[in-house]
């Protein structure tokens, strides 16, 4: 598991679950299989991509709603 800071590259030797399952879920939810974001950090948003900071990352279909809910009530 990769977690990206504003400043800094971490490897964890754990499960995406297993971090996804500590961060605050007011905050953080799952974009995609293999990702989980920051919604406070979300630029922009398109068909199957999610844009932080100068960074396009992918969107899962099944993700997308969820998204899409949170960000009119963040």
């Amino acid at each position: 598991c990769h977690v990206h800071t504003q400043k800094n590259k971490y490897t964890l030797s754990t499960a995406l679950k297993n971090v996804e399952e500590k961060l605050p879920s007011e905050l953080f939810l799952r974009i995609h299989r293999s990702y989980i974001a920051n919604i406070s950090k979300i630029e922009e948003v398109s068909d199957s991509r999610v844009l932080i900071e100068e960074k396009m990352l992918p969107l899962g279909a099944t993700h997308r709603d969820e998204l899409m809910k949170r960000l009119k009530t963040f």
